[in-house]
């Protein structure tokens, strides 16, 4: 019954010593940690985006070799993002 009751406590202090450290963690619009927040977008407007294929007749097919993205607010110039290529099922074509 002691070694119960010793595990016990030993798993409770554990848990809210996670628990605690896990919600001194922030979330802001530039880093992630545990909690939620509402971050708002950099710009209102829609992106368009064109992208130039060559042939290759190692894969063989088309690759694409560059994007170029269109409409994007000053504001988010210093933004990353990520461009993938789907196919008609929304599924993506490959990962570079």
């Amino acid at each position: 019954m002691k070694r119960a009751l010793v595990a016990l406590g030993v798993g409770s202090a554990i848990f809210a010593g996670v628990y605690g450290l896990a919600a001194s963690l922030n979330v802001s619009s530039s880093g992630l940690g545990a909690g939620n927040a509402s971050v708002a977008a950099c710009q209102a407007g829609t992106l368009t985006s064109s992208y130039a294929t060559a042939y290759s007749s190692s894969t063989p097919g088309y690759n694409v070799g560059v994007v170029t993205v269109n409409g994007l607010a000053s504001t988010c110039y210093s933004k990353s993002f990520k461009v993938t290529l789907v196919n008609s099922s929304n599924t993506s074509l490959g990962c570079s």
